[in-house]
């Protein structure tokens, strides 16, 4: 019986970690969409509007810059340009209002 048990318990395991591998993959691949589109690259984003996406998560406008603080770092790191940044981060900018909540 234990082995039994344990190898469910294992196997929903590897489920769940299978389920969570693709959700980031999805995720991911939304994001990059995303930026493709907003910059009027030949991707189509199907995902949902931003509102809706971030609705409930309770995005603080601290939340909001710690992230662009994050982005504006890994930019930096890959070398790319100031101007470049600016016009990358403005793809964002605008839906600042439909992701940061009121507290």
């Amino acid at each position: 019986m234990t082995y039994l048990h344990d190898f469910e318990k294992n196997r929903c395991s590897l489920v769940s970690l299978q389920v969570a591998a693709w959700i980031l993959i999805t995720a991911r691949q939304l994001l990059v969409d995303q930026i493709c589109a907003l910059a009027g690259g030949p991707c189509f984003y199907i995902g949902r509007d931003m509102k809706t996406s971030h609705a409930g998560l309770a995005i603080t406008e601290q939340d909001w810059d710690i992230n662009l603080r994050h982005t504006k770092a890994a930019l930096d790191k890959h070398g790319i340009g100031r101007q470049e940044q600016d016009e990358f981060i403005e793809l964002f900018t605008r839906y600042k209002n439909d992701i940061v909540e009121e507290p």
